[in-house]
């Protein structure tokens, strides 16, 4: 399920009353907050000036000394498995104005196999941006030679993503089907393109999914 956007005042709430730790990432101009239980999440933005607002305020002194702690106290269901532990694992970078970039998203290893996931663009964006999410055996550890592109399959899909009339509401898709993503070895990587077509306004892009291990 995609997160619920909605206030901060109620994503504290979502926090608070399930013992959560927030799962936050600085853009610079503002703070992107996630409260994660299990399949169902909320989001929120909070905005950063000088001098600082209450909802600054109160995230800076009262959650973000306590933020981005593993929810391992979650529970996943329907894994078809028995996960002794949970990680939420992820990546952001910075996607170039006016051009096409590829970022490389190592799997965990360790035997961890991942459940679900979803990336999102962040900031302005235009009409015409898009990402493709593929696997890349960068190693060569199946035998096919180094750099090669595993052939897609139901957890891979190329998206387009829309300029909402607000501007700069974060668009999630998800992309890694949580049926089948758990088949992916985690010897490979995550090969993520992203276009971004305007001319002079870079974007950022974040992907997080599950990782959890067998009994």
């Amino acid at each position: 399920m995609d997160p619920i956007k909605t206030s901060w005042a109620n994503v504290k709430s979502f926090l608070d009353s399930r013992g959560l730790s927030a799962q936050y990432h600085d853009f610079g101009s503002y703070y992107y907050i996630l409260g994660i239980d299990g399949g169902f999440s909320v989001a929120t933005s909070i905005s950063k000036t000088d001098p600082a607002g209450s909802d600054q305020t109160d995230f800076e002194t009262n959650y973000k000394t306590s933020a981005n702690k593993s929810p391992i106290t979650s529970v996943l269901q329907n894994t078809g498995k028995k996960p002794t532990s949970l990680r939420i694992a992820g990546d952001t970078w910075t996607c170039s104005a006016n051009s096409t970039t590829v970022h490389h998203v190592p799997i965990a290893s360790g035997g961890r196999r991942m459940r679900g996931g979803e990336f999102q663009f962040c900031g302005a964006y235009e009409a015409g941006a898009w990402a493709k999410v593929e696997l890349e055996d960068v190693d060569g550890v199946l035998g096919a030679g180094p750099n090669f592109i595993v052939p897609d399959s139901d957890y891979i899909s190329k998206f387009c993503i829309y300029k909402q009339e607000s501007g700069q509401n974060a668009i999630v898709s998800r992309v890694l089907d949580p049926d089948t993503s758990d088949q992916i070895s985690d010897l490979l990587y995550l090969r993520i393109t992203v276009h971004n077509p305007q001319a002079s306004q870079d974007i950022q892009a974040i992907i997080n999914f599950w990782l959890y291990k067998d009994v």
